[in-house]
């Protein structure tokens, strides 16, 4: 028999296999004989720390019968509160037998005798449990339920708040060490968002390459990004957006880093133009051609700091789109030309940067090249799911 972890589709036949199974049992306790109860620590936290829920249940009689916290029936569930989404459920012991077409939950019933007073608990961290979505500011209630429909005890709600401000940028930090892949490409979109800054860091990567990038990021924030004033009501970093200075602390949005926009004087805007369109109408030219060390032209043009979002008009935009489009051919010239497309960042980007996401993928000479582009699409398209989800 193949053992494997029960999925979705399957939930709903397996909990009503296991509602069966429990038919007939005797000598269960009463709702008032067994107290269940959840404790969620902190009920208010910042973007990005861990929340721990304890369930647990304690007799008030000797020698009564209840389910205990290892029982295949218990189900958890996360709701987001103030939307109509569907709540989320995971059923962590849960596993399935799968016999032809027929799947059996093959735990047996977790119920135990227990005398008065007597304690059992259960404690999870609800990152491990719902990464995805416990990594985003709002407002849930949490609750879960023991036992088949004829027995169910329930506890909960219980409300979650979760906040966000630049104080969460550190606790992200520390996620994208954590031992779980989908946590840290999670963590890594959040911290693109907010910083809109980029330094190739890829979840999937070694442990080693995943390092070197997170020092980097952390480097930058210490120097240049935490001096740059955040936006309490956005749902990441802008550019050119006014904000109030008066707002502090934590705030229900994501947030993010804003960036004063501006655009480039006429003639330095035709000088970088004209070398992205040598360049790009000769194949055999090096990076070298690009005139700049770090940026496109910067041998030849002065770029404003770090705090400053270039608007790179459309005519730069259009021919910056398509030095993207031209990396998996031109790979010795990915770092200058993905480095100034992050200090002018730019819807149009969008499409090739896509490209250069899936053709990474499939080629580990671009695996670096595909983690700027991924980083890129955090900040420009938020809402897609990244390769690998």
């Amino acid at each position: 028999m193949n053992k494997q972890p029960i999925q979705p589709s399957r939930r709903d036949a397996v909990r009503a296999i296991g509602c069966c199974l429990a038919v007939g049992l005797k000598g269960w306790a009463q709702p008032s004989a067994v107290r269940y109860s959840l404790v969620v620590r902190p009920e208010r936290i910042l973007l990005g720390d861990p929340v721990v829920v304890d369930l647990s249940c304690v007799a008030s009689q000797n020698g009564v019968e209840a389910f205990n916290f290892e029982d295949g029936s218990l189900r958890l569930e996360l709701k987001r509160l103030h939307t109509k989404a569907e709540p989320l459920l995971d059923f962590p012991n849960r596993t399935v037998t799968r016999q032809g077409s027929i799947e059996l939950r093959t735990r047996q019933t977790g119920r135990e005798r227990l005398t008065e007073g007597r304690r059992l608990q259960r404690r999870f961290e609800l990152m491990r449990v719902f990464p995805r979505w416990i990594l985003d500011t709002g407002e849930y209630a949490f609750s879960y339920w023991l036992g088949p429909d004829e027995h169910l005890w329930h506890a909960g709600p219980t409300r979650i708040t979760i906040t966000s401000g630049p104080a969460a940028i550190s606790s992200l930090f520390a996620l994208l060490a954590h031992q779980d892949a989908g946590i840290r490409t999670r963590a890594a979109g959040l911290l693109h968002r907010m910083t809109a800054h980029v330094t190739g860091y890829s979840a999937e990567s070694s442990e080693e390459s995943r390092q070197e990038a997170a020092d980097r990021w952390r480097a930058w924030w210490r120097s240049k990004g935490k001096k740059i004033r955040w936006n309490y009501r956005s749902e990441g970093a802008t550019f050119g957006e006014y904000v109030d200075a008066g707002q502090q602390g934590r705030g229900s949005f994501l947030g993010g880093l804003t960036y004063e926009r501006r655009s480039f004087e006429k003639g330095d805007a035709a000088t970088i133009a004209s070398i992205l369109v040598e360049w790009l109408n000769s194949p055999s030219m090096g990076p070298e051609r690009l005139c700049g060390r770090q940026w496109v032209a910067d041998e030849r043009v002065t770029y404003p700091g770090e705090e400053i979002m270039v608007d790179p008009g459309p005519q730069i935009a259009t021919r910056m789109a398509s030095a993207i489009a031209q990396i998996p051919s031109r790979q010795a010239a990915a770092a200058i030309i993905l480095g100034t497309a992050t200090r002018m960042l730019d819807p149009r980007y969008i499409e090739p940067l896509s490209d250069l996401e899936h053709q990474a993928a499939k080629s580990v000479a671009l695996q670096r090249i595909g983690a700027f582009a991924a980083g890129m699409l955090d900040v420009l398209d938020p809402g897609r799911t990244p390769i690998g989800a």
